[in-house]
């Protein structure tokens, strides 16, 4: 009699899940992993892992790790919409149709190991079992070794390859299955995506692959870090257009990549605009409410309507300059940099300016192929430019303030306005503590160059100082 099992072997932990024949899909998540641990492990070992999420108003899934699915008597691995991505052997799935799983591929899912992301092997069995009362004795058999084409996957995509030396070219389209090596010499694999690295035929090279990249993946499992700057980190030789969409790096963070820099730019421009000018509105609104209320006086609707206009010009344009100066400053050190939206800061930063409370931004300057760990100097000093250029821009403001006449009065205050503006956002920047995952450019200086944290720090909260006793004298 022939018996046959399906199931996940996951050999670090010990565990084994089992798929049951009369069951088409399998949902597979964190909870699901950790429950067929049979050694014993820390659960921190499980935290990069996505959770299985349901939509509470449409009951569809929206996260897990990856699905499996039974069609006809073969089965199918897809990614559906994990953290750190999901990976059949070296071919990353979340820029594939679903794969046929073959009895002895390997699934790759990112853990947490010592502070660090590294890969965890799942192994797909599909095998049979002829019991005493069939051939006599019990032995397994290999199934799917015929290569098999299913019509419900589109031509392009080629059956997963079993070899374990083959990589994905990010210069094919995301369908393609893994092709041959680039034509810079190099091959290439997904920078984005830390935890499933590729084989490693020289063991000294292994724990290069192994560190941890600094990318804010999502919101409601903050395993990365977010800040206004964003690096992708090199694990192979980066394509020589990483920006475009079907360059093969993961850049999903990033909202419309396929639009010009100049149009992300310009977007984060007038959504923080927005977002400042109304969140001013209202504190305008609120005074005049207060001063009406308590004094009978109207402070007018110019005021109201017309004083935030600087304020929100000033603030958008700051941004832009301090993320302008990573920016430029990535280009110096000769990584591909370009400023980017982000699909969170996008969202966080509508509500804001809907609701009028400036908490949010829109997007970051993003540099390719950055490693903090080996290069710690190109990486201090991508940092510092932005504060940096907050100080220079509010020195300069400060300048022009006191160099007006003072029949100008008015725009002389604006440029106060603006100085003060320049060293509070450089000031908040140099912030060196880390919430939830989420850093600011300080706590890499800090770690950089303790003198040069310090100074900086010291110049703004100067600036600052100098810019108030200017505006409260009337100079």
């Amino acid at each position: 009699m022939v018996v046959r099992e399906i199931y996940l072997e996951i050999p670090k932990i010990g565990g084994k899940i089992l798929l049951p024949q009369n069951q088409h899909v399998f949902h597979i998540g964190k909870k699901d992993i950790k429950k067929s641990a049979t050694l014993s492990v820390d659960p921190a070992l499980f935290s990069a892992i996505s959770s299985v999420r349901k939509d509470p108003k449409t009951g569809s899934y929206v996260k897990q790790q990856f699905i499996i699915s039974l069609r006809g008597d073969r089965y199918y691995i897809e990614d559906l919409n994990s953290t750190n991505g999901t990976y059949l052997g070296n071919l990353n799935l979340k820029q594939t149709t679903p794969q046929l799983l073959k009895n002895g591929d390997k699934i790759i899912v990112p853990v947490e190991e010592n502070g660090t992301l590294i890969q965890m092997d799942l192994i797909f069995h599909d095998t049979t079992i002829n019991t005493p009362n069939g051939s006599g004795s019990s032995q397994v058999e290999k199934l799917n070794e015929e290569p098999f084409k299913d019509p419900t996957i589109a031509s392009t995509v080629a059956p997963p390859s079993r070899s374990h030396h083959s990589f994905t070219d990010p210069t094919q389209s995301p369908t393609v299955a893994p092709s041959e090596e680039s034509s810079s010499g190099g091959v290439y694999f997904d920078p984005t995506q830390a935890p499933t690295v590729p084989p490693v035929h020289d063991p000294s090279m292994a724990p290069a692959y192994r560190r941890r990249n600094a990318i804010f993946m999502d919101p409601e499992d903050p395993s990365f870090t977010s800040n206004s700057f964003i690096l992708v980190k090199r694990k192979m030789p980066i394509p020589p257009n990483a920006f475009r969409p079907d360059s093969g790096l993961d850049l999903g963070m990033v909202y419309k990549l396929e639009k010009s820099e100049t149009w992300h730019i310009l977007v984060a421009f007038s959504l923080l605009f927005i977002m400042v000018y109304h969140s001013y509105i209202n504190v305008m609104g609120l005074t005049a409410l207060y001063y009406y209320i308590q004094y009978q006086y109207f402070i007018g609707i110019s005021a109201i309507f017309f004083e935030p206009l600087p304020i929100a010009l000033i603030f958008s344009l700051s941004f832009i300059v301090h993320e302008t100066a990573h920016l430029q400053t990535g280009k110096h050190f000769h990584f591909q940099s370009r400023f980017c939206l982000t699909t969170v800061g996008m969202k966080t930063t509508l509500r804001s300016a809907i609701i009028g409370i400036p908490i949010a931004l829109p997007g970051a300057a993003v540099s390719v192929g950055v490693d903090p760990d080996d290069d710690k100097d190109k990486m201090g000093a991508i940092k510092i430019a932005g504060p940096a250029s907050n100080f220079i821009l509010g020195l300069v403001f400060i300048l022009i303030s006191l160099i007006l006449p003072g029949s100008l009065s008015t725009l002389k205050m604006i440029f106060l306005q603006g100085g003060s503006l320049n060293c509070v956002l450089g000031t908040f920047n140099m912030f060196p503590g880390e919430f939830k995952g989420f850093a600011l450019d300080g706590k890499y200086i800090k770690k950089w160059k303790p003198k040069y944290y310090f100074i900086l720090l010291v110049l703004l909260l100067l600036g600052l100082v100098v810019s108030i006793l200017l505006s409260s004298t009337g100079q």
